[in-house]
Parts: C-alpha cells; sequence; structure tokens
C-alpha cells in the first residue's frame, strides 16, 4: 500500500451492536466533509470554524437534509492528531445500520475506506510514532492479559525505542571519531580514545545481546505459550485440561478414546497468556476415527 495524501475514514470501535460508535475520518479533506455532513444548532458550519481540540454536538445529516443519527464530532488540527493530519472522530449510536450509513455518508463526500493499519501508517509516516511504537498499538489492541498491556503501553511509550536511539547516537560519535582520525591522519591529529572505545563497543555489544535474548521471548509472549498435555489414554489430561480452564470444555469418562479432536482454550496465569491443549490419548488403536486424532 503506498502512501497518499487523501482522506479516509473507517469504524475505530469493534464492529457489531453497541451503545455508541466512533468513525475516525483522517486526511486534509476530514474538516470539508464535515462541514457538508454536520449541522450544529440547526446551522453548518463552515470548515475554517472548527477549533482544534473541540467537541461538537450535532445532526450528520443526508445530502438532502435528512438526519442520519445525532452525533458528537470531536475535531483535531494537524499536526497535534494521532495521525499527524487533519482528523475527526464521529461518535454515533452503536447500531450496524447507523454506522453503514454514517460511513457511507462520509464516502458520498469524498473520502475513501482506509486499509487495515492506514491510520497508524500515517502516524508513522509523519513522524508521529517510531516502527516500534506503531508495532505496539498492535500489540496493546491484541493484548489479552494486564501484563501485555503493561508492556505495549510502555513500548508505545518510546521505552523500547530510547535504549536502541541511545546506542546508535553513542555508536554515531564514536564513528565521527574513527572517521577524523582517518581523514586527518596526515596532520598528526589523534583523538582516539581505543581503550574507552573498546569499552564503549563491548558494553554495546552486552547490550543489543540482552536485546536479541529478549526477542525471542518476544513471539509467544504476544501470541500466547502453547501448552500441549500429551499422554496414554484415560491419564486425565481432559480432567486436568477442565481443572486448569475452570470448566468442564472437554467431554471426560473412563472410557478409553473419548477424546479425539485437539481442544484449544486460553488461559491467563500470573499475567501470561498460555493456549492449552488438550489431545487424544496415545495408544495403538483399530478406529480409524481415533487413529486420525492420535
Amino acid at each position: 500500500m503506498m502512501y497518499s495524501d487523501d482522506t479516509i475514514a473507517a469504524l475505530s470501535t469493534p464492529p457489531g451492536e453497541s451503545g455508541v460508535a466512533v468513525i475516525r475520518v483522517s486526511g486534509s479533506e476530514a474538516r470539508p466533509i464535515l462541514s457538508s455532513v454536520f449541522s450544529n444548532g440547526g446551522r453548518a458550519r463552515a470548515a475554517n470554524e472548527f477549533e482544534h481540540r473541540r467537541i461538537y454536538h450535532g445532526d450528520l445529516l443526508e445530502s438532502g437534509g435528512e438526519r442520519i443519527d445525532e452525533v458528537m464530532c470531536a475535531v483535531m488540527r494537524a499536526p497535534e492528531s494521532y495521525t499527524g493530519e487533519d482528523t475527526v472522530e464521529v461518535t454515533c449510536h452503536g447500531n450496524t445500520v447507523v454506522v453503514d450509513r454514517v460511513l457511507r455518508r462520509l464516502f458520498e463526500c469524498g473520502a475513501r475506506a482506509a486499509e487495515p493499519g492506514e491510520f497508524t501508517k500515517r502516524a508513522f509516516l509523519n513522524g508521529k510514532l517510531d516502527l516500534i511504537q506503531a508495532e505496539a498499538v498492535s500489540d496493546l489492541i491484541h493484548s489479552k492479559s494486564d501484563l501485555q498491556r503493561r508492556v505495549a503501553q510502555e513500548q508505545m511509550a518510546g521505552g523500547l525505542s530510547t535504549r536502541i536511539n541511545t546506542l546508535a547516537d553513542e555508536l554515531m560519535e564514536l564513528l565521527g571519531v574513527i572517521e577524523a582520525n582517518i581523514d586527518f591522519i596526515e596532520d598528526g591529529i589523534d583523538i582516539l580514545d581505543v581503550e574507552t572505545s573498546l569499552s564503549t563497543l563491548s558494553r554495546h555489544r552486552k547490550e543489543l545481546d540482552t536485546l536479541l535474548e529478549s526477542a525471542a521471548f518476544a513471539r509467544p509472549f504476544r501470541e500466547g505459550f502453547r501448552v500441549t498435555i500429551a499422554g496414554p489414554v484415560n491419564a486425565g489430561k481432559s480432567s486436568l485440561f477442565n481443572r486448569l480452564l475452570g470448566e468442564r470444555r472437554a467431554i471426560v469418562t473412563d472410557v478409553p478414546g473419548t477424546t479425539r479432536d485437539l481442544i484449544r482454550e486460553p488461559i491467563v496465569l500470573e499475567g501470561l497468556l498460555f493456549l492449552l491443549q488438550d489431545t487424544a490419548g496415545l495408544r495403538d488403536t483399530n478406529d480409524r476415527i481415533e487413529q486420525m486424532g492420535v
């Protein structure tokens, strides 16, 4: 997907029925589009009348003036918005018919449907977030435990970015000193402290090793640690599975081979997400279906 400066719109809250829904519009035409569809106190407002960081109450209208819904509109002018562009957030009632009609009206007035993740991509391209922070937005949205939430928020706040940027700045400074020594060696200029430089490189290597070691933990931390309960038939695998979940999810009987399909369920323990997997009991069997399960 190539970056363009057109205006995009999309539902920011989960689809389905709810009390309210938030539709975000971002781009240079965000305020003119709002001016075309919004009536406040019975009158339309010009695009330049919408003030920064203000919320407006009124009606969102069809082209003929019929009210689609009563809405609240938050206006954020560039560059002080999530994307760095003019942004409008329309809060309407969370009915799927209402949301669909609001979006279609915005599209009629010049916006287009945003691609998945395009608001965050624009924030990255406009310098509002670095790549690590942009990835942390997705981690926060999909976090399934309080620990995952806290780590994602720390990344969004720039915790990891600060560590990496500090290393990069120190290395660039050292590189500048080395290049100066090479360029002016014939002039007898020697400003390189070799012992200090080697110490800096050694410290950086240890820091990078630590970051790389933590990276191996990052993926299962986000997606969950897969834990498979395996063993012979009637060993209590399904009973253990149900006990850990705290509910009767897997069928338990004294008949060998009861469990045949792989059953997966998430569980959060001490802030970490685990994906439990109950499996068929391991044994030789002539039952074709049970063989497939094994």
